[in-house]
């Protein structure tokens, strides 16, 4: 499969990838799993902010044993070219609608959707309608409200100089040899680092742009009876990882460090105020909490995620689901 191959059936062809054209610019895109007959849902994997894909490919590897699973690198990261447009969550919404067009594949789609994906994710929804949406897991998903907490300035002063990545997850996460290594040397692209800076600038922009259609989105229950699952993670234990290794190295004020200590202890009661309300947009959703993980449950704790995509599929049987 490559770039421009038009003759791609991509709901049935085995598993492979290749570059999509989406006119401006090429996505690169993976499927693997079962083929789709008519009305068979596929799985499409939103990653956060300044994330590459890659993350997930022990979730992936899991989900491929019983759902069409579609994966993508949004513009920018990995072997997908750089877009021309500025990449707020509305942009990125239309990108990912215009790949699923060019690759031919139609709903219903299940959304799983981490940290930013998690705005992502309803932009796209805002674009398509919930015909063609057969449930959303939300993986510690960012809210309209997320955004007043980034950047967090504590945080920002007891990280400096860290590899975050590599503090939080080098002796947690349960992705191959391979697939740990290849994370690494994409994060540390210059590309990759281009591209995660241009995101963040968009961050704000984004959460607004979605705050305007929030009161709507929740009164009417923007999924109707389409189910919801929320993953809350255990983000205190990010916390903890970095304040402790930050102390080590001597980073922040004794201020900085009695914040960060404050942030530690209330973090997740406040995260869960904000991600339970993701619950008021279906009348069919449940709330999970991943105690043992922080923020990244996908590198730690992928069964978890399966287990909540499995039981997506048996509770959509429920709702009524158009393809697109």
């Amino acid at each position: 499969m490559g770039e421009h191959d038009d003759v791609v059936d991509w709901d049935t062809a085995d598993s492979g990838s290749g570059k999509v054209s989406i006119g401006t610019h090429g996505l690169h895109v993976s499927v693997s799993g079962p083929q789709r007959k008519s009305g068979d849902p596929v799985a499409i994997v939103l990653a956060g902010l300044a994330s590459s894909i890659i993350e997930w490919s022990a979730t992936i590897d899991l989900l491929a044993h019983f759902i069409r699973t579609l994966a993508y690198e949004r513009a920018g990261y990995g072997l997908s070219d750089e877009s021309p447009a500025e990449p707020t969550a509305e942009q990125i919404a239309a990108e990912l609608d215009d790949l699923l067009a060019a690759m031919g594949v139609g709903g219903p789609y299940l959304l799983i959707a981490h940290s930013w994906g998690g705005i992502i994710a309803r932009e796209f929804i805002h674009r398509l309608g919930a015909g063609s949406i057969c449930g959303v897991v939300f993986v510690d998903a960012n809210t309209e409200e997320t955004m007043a907490k980034f950047p967090n300035a504590t945080v920002g002063a007891m990280s400096k100089g860290l590899d975050t990545l590599k503090v939080c997850y080098e002796t947690a996460h349960v992705l191959s040899a391979d697939q740990w290594q290849a994370l690494l040397v994409e994060e540390a692209s210059e590309k990759h680092d281009r591209t995660a800076g241009r995101e963040v600038e968009q961050y704000a922009a984004s959460g607004a742009q979605l705050a305007a259609k929030c009161e709507r989105e929740y009164d009417a229950r923007l999924l109707d009876k389409r189910p919801v699952s929320v993953i809350q993670a255990n983000y205190a234990l990010d916390l903890f990882k970095t304040y402790r290794e930050g102390l080590a190295a001597g980073n922040g004020t004794d201020e900085d460090r009695l914040d960060m200590r404050r942030l530690i202890a209330t973090n997740n009661e406040d995260d869960e105020r904000i991600e339970r309300k993701l619950l008021n947009l279906s009348s069919c959703s449940r709330y999970i909490e991943a105690n043992h993980s922080g923020h990244s449950v996908h590198m730690v704790d992928p069964e978890l995620i399966a287990e909540e995509v499995k039981w997506l599929l048996a509770s959509s049987t429920q709702a009524k689901i158009t393809r697109r």
